[in-house]
């Protein structure tokens, strides 16, 4: 079974990005080069460093173990008519959650589509974001215990400290603790076997935290042939000094352009995804630590170091390594270097192209065509078999889950005790208009008293409505347990489950052939989130 929610139906989903899927009339004006054929007219007009590009995702991906499916994938890349599809994320532990592997799977898929349909070479890269520093964001890691609770494996992290870019960085030692935790979380899974070796050698002590990353990414999807890359590289920086150095001196044209799109996009009633400061430069310096650079009149600022623009233009052509874009300017050296024709992103991505598509004229770069990523919840059989027979839809569930409960037990009430309270309620409120008529022709006086009589009576009643339920509730506990269970798998800490589950709690239940059945699942031209049951799969 394969269900597709709508988007703009779930509630998690910002009315930006509903509209670019839906193709709103609202948003067409945002992405007006958004085709695959004006893409590839702009990037068959430009050189790009193929030779290089080769050399470099040859050095890094045999460094991770790439299987000889990727290399051979890289190889095309020296093919003037090639392309590149590409994805990316930051270096996750454990491989991120599982909308990771979607993001994977989709580029994949795309580029296998665009090969066939475009009679072209077409490679599936994924951009690993080396240069980013939030290390807080990669550290954590989600998987369900033997008792199917939640577990969050977390390193940790000094909140006062500015950290360098991930790039730099190695794991310490408190990676065997959370590698323990995951295999007392996960020892008892039926093939954990198939993926505790694969994780017990990559996270360890001193072992890089992108190699890690790039590492565990290729052992699972690297035989369907994704390239893996990291942009903190030496040969790299040096080869898009350039861009880095445009940035700097067109920084005034690009706030300025920046400014008018992201009030185009304030007055068509979308949100803005990345504010940034009016001395903002969409640029870092490396210190170690990843600062901003800012610009203040005619000095320009990162961290406690000044610099005229002459001099931070020369370090940065002096030292390419220790700069990096922001969010807005990386999507520019990217397709500097590579011939992207296409980009393939969730929700964030897609609003960041919003923001900065206009940049790409600036620079006189091809803009690449843009496509929403491929979105699921996995349903394990034990989950689609208790929604199927309770009759609850994934909807409901990720709403109220309260109310769902409620509606439940209210049908599984005693019926020989419903409806008793609201007859009370009835026969004492005719008691009461009896015993008023004669009370009152006693003495008038009364009236007062017998109302509030009444009215206390009536609440009495209803409170004791309420005990009933509340014991009926309580009756029921595991009942109402089996539904927060599924609420959890469903909709783990109020997330869609994609952007929480470590596909390592899969693979350790279902074996390592689990991803390529879910890649048969897939739909790469769903237009919403897709509901997968697990009910097909005999790994």
């Amino acid at each position: 079974m394969s269900l597709i929610i709508k988007y703009s139906d779930m509630g998690d989903y910002k009315n930006l990005f509903c509209d670019f899927v839906y193709s709103s009339d609202n948003i067409q004006s945002l992405f007006p080069a958004n085709s695959l054929s004006d893409a590839i007219a702009k990037i068959d007009r430009c050189q790009y460093h193929r030779d290089l590009a080769v050399d470099i995702l040859t050095h890094q991906n045999k460094n991770w173990q790439a299987p000889d499916k990727v290399l051979s994938q890289i190889q095309k890349l020296s093919d003037g008519k090639s392309l590149t599809v590409f994805t990316g994320q930051q270096a996750c532990l454990l491989g991120g959650p599982y909308l990771v592997l979607l993001k994977a799977l989709t580029t994949i898929a795309e580029a296998h589509r665009l090969e066939e349909e475009l009679k072209r070479p077409v490679v599936p890269v994924f951009w690993i974001a080396a240069d980013d520093h939030d290390f807080e964001e990669i550290s954590e890691a989600h998987v369900f215990n033997s008792q199917g609770k939640l577990t969050k494996l977390q390193l940790d992290v000094d909140a006062n400290r500015q950290y360098s870019p991930v790039g730099t960085l190695d794991f310490g030692n408190d990676i065997k603790r959370e590698v323990n935790r995951l295999f007392d979380s996960l020892g008892n899974a039926t093939r954990f076997d198939d993926i505790a070796g694969i994780v017990k050698s990559i996270y360890t002590p001193g072992k890089s935290i992108v190699d890690a990353f790039a590492e565990i990414l290729l052992k699972l999807v690297g035989h369907l042939g994704l390239v893996c890359f990291s942009p903190y590289d030496r040969e790299f920086k040096s080869a898009v000094s350039d861009v880095m150095v445009a940035i700097v001196e067109k920084n005034r044209e690009i706030k300025e352009i920046l400014e008018r799109r992201n009030q185009l996009l304030a007055e068509q009633g979308y949100h803005i995804q990345v504010k940034k400061s009016d001395s903002a430069v969409y640029l870092f310096q490396h210190q170690p630590e990843r600062e901003a650079i800012h610009v203040m009149g005619d000095k320009y600022k990162a961290g406690d170091r000044e610099y005229s623009k002459t001099e931070l233009v020369e370090k940065i052509k002096a030292d390419p390594l220790g700069y990096s874009p922001d969010v807005l300017a990386r999507l520019l050296v990217q397709s500097s270097f590579f011939p992207a024709v296409e980009i393939i992103g969730g929700p964030a991505e897609i609003a960041y192209w919003a923001q900065m598509i206009p940049l790409f004229d600036l620079f006189d770069l091809p803009a690449p065509h843009i496509k929403e990523r491929m979105s699921s919840t996995v349903l394990e059989s034990f989950v689609a078999g208790f929604m199927e027979s309770n009759d609850v839809n994934y909807k409901a569930v990720i709403g109220n889950i309260e109310q769902v409960i409620s509606e439940r037990l209210e049908e599984s009430f005693p019926s020989e005790l419903t409806g008793l309270i609201p007859l009370a309620k009835k026969r004492t409120a005719a008691d009461m208009d009896s015993l008023r008529e004669k009370l009152l022709q006693f003495d008038p006086g009364l009236e007062g008293m017998i109302n509030k009589t009444g009215i206390a009576l009536d609440r009495e009643l209803s409170q004791l409505e309420k005990k009933l339920f509340a014991a009926h509730k309580k009756k029921n506990k595991a009942e109402r347990d089996k539904y927060y269970m599924l609420r959890e798998h469903l909709y783990p800490g109020g997330k869609v489950a994609e952007r929480v589950i470590s596909p390592v709690y899969f693979l350790a239940r279902y074996g390592l052939g689990w991803i390529d059945w879910l890649f048969t699942q897939l739909d790469i031209e769903a237009r919403g989130h897709q509901l997968i049951d697990m009910k097909s799969y005999h790994g």
